[in-house]
């Protein structure tokens, strides 16, 4: 049986990257199999936009796309965007232009560009977990500036948290629905547990805590500046696990919505609004907990 790593290197070699070395039989095997179905695939296959967003690869990207990357993320992309209906968040039809900068110090989503683009950084689109993981970040704040693109209605610490933790719910999706993501699955079936073992490895790093222990709101404010423009998520990411296990079988639409329940200019949430449209839901009960146990010991 061919490990899934090995598979990854054949791909890459089969679609003119790096060498993969000689090929047993069964490689062999595996080499004509995925000829004959990339073979099959249309040739238009990464032109033809998904029912929301139209995905464009950026030719001046730092590295190369390979023939199996452009297919593992129209994949990927058009799967993340299924995850995104199935919660009740549906993007209107736009273009959104892909680039990878595999030596960049952050992600981000250059709103002021036309179209709209994303700003990857993986080595390789072949690390699915990766690729998954980021691109479900990144689309999460772009739906979050389509829902209300107002800035100063902007709640960041909150915003890095649902963004976050949506991550790790397009994660277990895949991992549910892998065999359904073609031609990928077709390629790999038994990758989806490493979409899995992404999250385990994710979750137990270490992490901070800084944001539980913040008190007052200038400090917020400081943390919030700081976590729009570097990469703090240390700083949370004990807190977006208990977001994301508060969120076990609730939906995350209600939390793309906390941009009408925040107090125009001083990006907070309005807790006893926000709690009171959504008195049941797991997730926005744990934020306004939260910014209250923050902001009880300063003043507003």
């Amino acid at each position: 049986m061919i490990r899934t790593r090995r598979k990854m290197e054949l791909i890459r070699f089969l679609s003119g990257g790096a060498p993969a070395g000689a090929l047993t039989p069964e490689e062999e095997a595996f080499a004509a199999q995925w000829r004959e179905q990339t073979g099959a695939l249309p040739q238009n296959l990464w032109q033809e936009p998904p029912a929301g967003l139209h995905l464009i690869l950026d030719e001046e990207s730092e590295t190369p796309w390979h023939e199996e990357e452009k297919i593992s993320l129209f994949a990927l992309f058009g799967g993340i965007e299924q995850m995104f209906a199935e919660e009740g968040m549906i993007f209107d039809r736009e273009d959104v232009k892909i680039t990878n900068l595999p030596y960049a110090e952050s992600i981000r989503v250059d709103l002021g560009e036309r179209p709209v683009r994303i700003c990857m950084e993986v080595s390789s689109f072949m690390y699915w977990s990766q690729v998954v993981y980021q691109q479900t970040y990144l689309l999460g704040k772009l739906y979050f500036e389509r829902e209300e693109p107002e800035k100063s209605r902007r709640v960041t610490w909150a915003e890095e948290l649902v963004c976050s933790a949506l991550c790790y719910r397009a994660l277990r999706w895949f991992a549910k629905h892998w065999e359904s993501v073609r031609p990928l699955s077709e390629w790999a079936l038994e990758y989806q547990d490493f979409f899995l073992d992404y999250i385990e490895e994710d979750s137990q790093l270490p992490g901070t805590g800084f944001l539980s222990k913040i008190r007052g709101y200038e400090a917020l404010m400081a943390f919030d500046a700081e976590a729009a423009e570097d990469d703090r998520m240390r700083d949370y990411a004990e807190e977006m696990t208990a977001l994301d296990k508060a969120m076990e079988g609730a939906s995350f639409a209600p939390l793309f919505k906390l941009r009408a329940f925040s107090r125009e200019g001083r990006h907070i949430l309005e807790t006893e609004l926000y709690q009171a449209a959504y008195p049941d839901h797991p997730g926005i009960q744990y934020l306004c907990d939260l910014q209250k146990t923050i902001l009880e010991e300063g003043k507003e």
